[in-house]
């Protein structure tokens, strides 16, 4: 289990590019080198798209800006098939290899705003839970951060919240240069069970 956390340059509600070309490199990098648990080989392009991976987020917008990058890097063709991006919801009773979680939101005022969606323990729940191997989670440090006024909504939301504390096996920064916004410090969190 990995945690993807950052200071975002800007506020983003609904729409992440920042996340977005987070996870086409890591879609591009996985492609070339995931091998398929099943027969010990790389996963052919039809069988990476369909069982090695699945890309989650809570907002259908993000979604969207996610397949589009994908699209730019020449994924979704016969060749290179498109991987799932979509909801959470869409994606209950599935399992794939790896899933990534992109909660794209990095506003205080607007994760508080909808805390009881976007901080839900079920959401989170489902969405780790259809990882096989590996589930990689990319979220602000906005929405860790944020204190819903609600009661049973902060209950609500300590599953995700106490998810920074859980992944305690390492952690390292990194500089990632995003296209649009410059230098960003991605901190990296880890959980691991091989020992």
């Amino acid at each position: 289990m990995v945690l993807v956390r950052y200071t975002a340059p800007r506020s983003f509600t609904a729409r992440n590019p920042i996340e977005a070309e987070i996870i086409v490199k890591l879609t591009e990098r996985l492609s070339a080198i995931l091998i398929d648990q099943q027969t010990g080989r790389l996963y052919l392009p039809d069988a990476f798209a369909g069982n090695a991976l699945g890309v989650l987020s809570p907002h259908r917008a993000q979604n969207s800006t996610i397949r589009q990058a994908l699209r730019i890097v020449g994924f979704d063709t016969e060749d290179r098939p498109l991987p799932v991006v979509d909801t959470v919801d869409k994606l209950q009773g599935q399992e794939r290899d790896v899933i990534f979680v992109s909660y794209g939101v990095a506003d205080g005022e607007y994760a508080e705003g909808e805390a009881d969606f976007l901080l839900s323990k079920n959401r989170f729940n489902v969405a780790a839970t259809r990882a096989r191997h590996k589930l990689i989670v990319l979220c602000s440090d906005a929405i860790l951060d944020v204190v819903p006024t609600d009661h049973k909504v902060l209950i609500d939301s300590m599953m995700l919240k106490e998810f920074r504390r859980y992944c305690d096996s390492g952690h390292h920064q990194v500089e990632w240069t995003s296209q649009a916004y410059g230098i960003i410090t991605l901190t990296i969190q880890w959980k691991d069970f091989s020992a």
